[in-house]
């Protein structure tokens, strides 16, 4: 096998996700809990693939619809999730070597290589003892290209850029529902039981970016739409993980003034100016204190 995409994406297990959330009614105040689950009502849907990798928030992996639940070792998870992260192309053994055994010898490295990827491919085969996921060629590892493949970070950015696209053309109503089906799919961040492995970092960053500049542009457009309860738990969402995103804690004040709750859109304003001052020593922009001001003309 040449170079080039290893593990390919196929149309067939690629079904169609709604958007969900959409809520008749303004709810005044959703909790975290609330706003976590308002946008994940319905499953994720990859019955067509025999392979399916969810590397945003826990961590999990179906062969053929089936969980793998016993992995018969760290490493060999360890390297199947650095084949996934780098899916696009075939990974040397060198560099798997020098990744997970820096500091062993040659000899030892290669042995223990042998041995995780051993106990990886028996952990996928343990629903289908035929089931045949790792490819080796030319000392090189990739996942299978003939298996169709489903991975939640590649369909996360292909809908976040679908929505893009609609957006640029003014077609708001599909890429809301694009947006929708990205933030549904961003259930964490990634691989994020694996805070310290230096690999995992760069795209950690590069996705948790790109969640943050679509949920910003979802929840402007539920809020120009008049979907207050959309917005309120999508800004929440936004807090949870960027507590000083200020046009956030903004759409909230909003929100809450459009409800008639101004004493929420009160709060928010004291929330937001206390979390700036502590978290980044930032003040407040103008935008938001013109709002404050709003908030108290009768």
């Amino acid at each position: 096998m040449g170079g080039g995409v290893c593990a390919k994406r196929s149309s067939s297990c690629l079904l169609p996700l709604r958007a969900n959330g959409m809520i008749n009614g303004d709810n005044h105040q959703l909790s975290l809990i609330e706003a976590d689950t308002l946008f994940r009502k319905e499953p994720l849907r990859t019955q067509g693939c025999s392979l399916s990798v969810h590397c945003l928030g826990p961590f999990r992996v179906y062969t053929n619809n089936k969980l793998i639940s016993e992995w018969y070792g760290f490493k060999g998870q360890a390297i199947f999730k650095y084949l996934i992260a780098h899916h696009e192309k075939p990974i040397s053994s060198d560099i798997l070597m020098d990744v997970l055994w820096p500091d062993a010898n040659a000899e030892a490295a290669r042995r223990n290589l042998h041995h995780a990827i051993y106990s990886l491919r028996k952990a996928l085969r343990q629903h289908d003892p035929s089931f045949y996921c790792i490819h080796l060629d030319h000392n090189s590892y990739c996942i299978n290209p003939e298996l169709s493949v489903w991975i939640d970070f590649v369909e996360f950015e292909h809908h976040a850029q679908a929505g893009r696209k609609w957006e640029a053309v003014d077609e708001l109503q599909k890429a809301i529902a694009e947006y929708g089906v990205a933030e549904s799919l961003y259930l964490g961040d990634f691989l994020e039981e694996d805070p310290y492995e230096e690999w995992t970092g760069s795209q950690r960053q590069h996705l948790q970016h790109c969640y943050l500049q679509m949920t910003d542009r979802l929840s402007e457009m539920y809020m120009q739409q008049g979907e207050h309860a959309n917005t309120i738990a999508l800004c929440q969402r936004i807090l949870a993980r960027d507590k000083c995103h200020e046009p956030a804690h903004r759409r909230l004040m909003q929100c809450y003034l459009a409800q008639g709750q101004r004493h929420l859109a009160v709060h928010q304003f004291h929330v937001c100016e206390e979390t700036l001052k502590s978290g980044v020593n930032l003040p407040l922009s103008e935008e938001t204190l013109l709002l404050y001001k709003q908030i108290h003309t009768p």
